[in-house]
């Protein structure tokens, strides 16, 4: 799960991103805005949003587990074969902050090997487990070709706000370039299709694209 962040928080962690660590990508200058799955593949939900992707021709990056890739192979091949992105979100979603750096390492290591040896595919981009992270993380990442990726936008699909709320913060505030954090795993099991169904539902949403995070 990641931390929730509300919408000035999210304007202050792209701020730090652009002025602070410059490498770390918080948003886009894409036309194109984009939608981000973490903590999965999960054996309901990632078929469910895949399904709404395609529904509304839509593309996305996913930043998964090594484990549950591992665990959920065929998965990882259904989210490519729909033309959309694999990221890498750390092999069992610990906490790297204030960690040695070998365990940061081996975190997006053994997580980056994993998807490469399921997909043929070695990701590029990496989000750290819960958006935390600090300098040692930033460079370690870079020493294994990685650059972080955090987001813009936030609509915290793993709280107790009800799914036509959190549609709602996401018309609001998806815009070109936006990079919109969302969940595909046990926390959204009963909320990921509504959520998605009723953004691109929106007569705001017809009017934007959806692509992966650039590598």
């Amino acid at each position: 799960m990641e931390r929730a962040h509300n919408q000035p928080m999210n304007s202050t962690l792209d701020l730090c991103c652009r002025h602070l660590f410059p490498s770390i990508v918080c948003s886009t200058k894409s036309s194109a805005c984009h939608l981000t799955f973490d903590d999965g593949p999960h054996p309901v939900v990632t078929p469910r949003v895949l399904h709404i992707l395609q529904s509304f021709n839509a593309r996305a990056t996913f930043f998964v587990l090594g484990k549950r890739a591992e665990e959920h192979p065929r998965l990882i091949h259904d989210i490519l074969d729909g033309g959309h992105a694999i990221g890498n979100h750390a092999y069992d979603h610990g906490v790297l902050l204030f960690r040695p750096r070998v365990y940061i390492q081996e975190q997006i290591g053994r997580a980056a090997e994993s998807i490469r040896r399921i997909s043929g595919v070695r990701p590029t981009l990496f989000r750290p487990p819960f958006g935390l992270f600090n300098p040692s993380t930033v460079s370690a990442a870079a020493e294994l070709d990685h650059r972080l990726v955090l987001w813009s936008v936030n609509p915290a699909d793993y709280s107790r706000r009800t799914p036509e709320r959190m549609a709602s913060i996401l018309r609001r505030r998806t815009k070109s370039g936006s990079i919109v954090l969302l969940h595909d795993s046990d926390l959204t099991i009963d909320t990921a299709e509504p959520i998605l169904t009723a953004f691109f539902e929106a007569p705001e949403s017809s009017k934007l694209t959806f692509a992966p995070v650039p590598s």
